[in-house]
């Protein structure tokens, strides 16, 4: 028994140790889709064992088209090696956007265009800087374009592609001629709509800072001019009892006598303006005159040369005596109030002598 175990023993590890001979590996007919629908395993004495060799992976690098050079010699034309092997392109630095056009490049032609003009209107500088650019990038551009381009023709038209190419790439320079006509209109228009907005903003500007006083009414508050200096303009003297007012500017004058005891409307006060948004010093006065219910007290009065047209109301602080008057498409308004506290024949005496004295220089 133990010679008969002994022998299996040997058989089995001869079985093992049985080189495999490459000549047993055959291909077997299935119906996977890999390996082109074959299996391979080892046939031997005993059938088909288990597959020993194991599938490679695929590669899916494309294989190159040794056309494609053809192809694109036919598409840029004469100067295809210059273009392949040149990093900076001069025509398209020169050109820049034309120079798309010339290669029928249409689209990176508008685009560029387009571009160009946002920059020149923001800072015009900027728009050097494209040319740089485009003599970099050109070349690259174009080449990757071509390449697309030969790409859609393989696979969409598949016969005479090289006349294809001819037809569709190449150079033509009628298409310079096209786009310097197009960008100068193209200019020209934009040119007129910025003069167009820039005068219509000037225009209405220029409507919104009118006062038109022919709608102009009063209704109790008037505003002064503040682009005239008064002093400049009219003469005034005052007593020295008169001080100038503390709420005074250059562009009025304004003066007031105060009494001793400094009770409520017990001043004398003097007013002198250029009225705003009125021309017609007859117009203010009886809009004026109305307002305050005081047309019975309308008159005329002339000192120095100058005619003044005039009113006075009562109120319950006292007298406003009103003078008007017109010169060189201004209104001037002076005004002298006297307090109801006040004593009434010093300023009387006093109203006497400053409108007495007020003379255009």
């Amino acid at each position: 028994k133990e010679e008969k175990s002994n022998e299996e023993s040997k058989e089995s590890n001869s079985s093992t140790n049985k080189s495999i001979n490459i000549k047993d590996i055959k291909p077997v007919k299935t119906e996977s889709k890999e390996n082109n629908g074959f299996v391979y395993a080892l046939h031997g004495e005993e059938g088909i064992e288990e597959n020993v060799i194991e599938e490679k992976p695929k590669d899916d690098t494309p294989i190159l088209d040794p056309n494609d050079e053809e192809y694109m010699r036919a598409y840029i034309g004469n100067n295809y090696d210059k273009i392949a092997t040149s990093k900076f392109s001069i025509p398209a630095f020169l050109l820049g956007e034309l120079y798309y056009f010339y290669r029928k490049m249409f689209i990176f032609g508008v685009i560029i265009f387009i571009v160009r003009l946002i920059l020149m209107l923001i800072f015009p500088p900027l728009a050097i800087i494209i040319n740089i650019l485009l003599g970099i990038f050109t070349n690259k551009i174009y080449l990757y374009y071509a390449q697309t381009n030969i790409d859609s023709f393989k696979l969409y038209n598949k016969d005479n592609i090289s006349l294809k190419c001819q037809t569709k790439g190449g150079t033509n320079i009628i298409y310079i001629i096209g786009a310097i006509i197009a960008e100068i209109i193209i200019t020209i228009i934009l040119i007129i709509i910025l003069t167009s907005i820039g005068i219509s903003i000037s225009l209405l500007t220029m409507l919104s800072s009118i006062k038109f006083t022919n709608n102009t009414k009063y209704n109790g508050v008037l505003s002064y001019k503040t682009d005239i200096v008064m002093n400049k303009i009219i003469e005034v003297s005052f007593p020295n009892e008169f001080k100038q007012s503390t709420k005074a500017s250059e562009y009025e004058y304004q003066y007031e006598y105060i009494m001793k005891d400094k009770k409520a409307s017990s001043s004398c006060e003097f007013e002198l303006n250029a009225v705003d948004n009125y021309k017609s010093s007859s117009k203010l006065l009886n809009e004026m005159a109305d307002f305050n219910d005081a047309k019975n007290t309308i008159g005329k009065i002339k000192i120095n040369g100058i005619n003044w047209d005039t009113f006075v109301t009562d109120t319950g602080f006292g007298t406003s005596y009103y003078y008007i008057t017109a010169k060189n498409n201004n209104v001037y308004i002076m005004k002298y109030e006297i307090g109801s506290n006040t004593d009434k024949a010093k300023c009387e005496k006093f109203k006497t002598q400053i409108i007495n004295t007020v003379k255009f220089k």
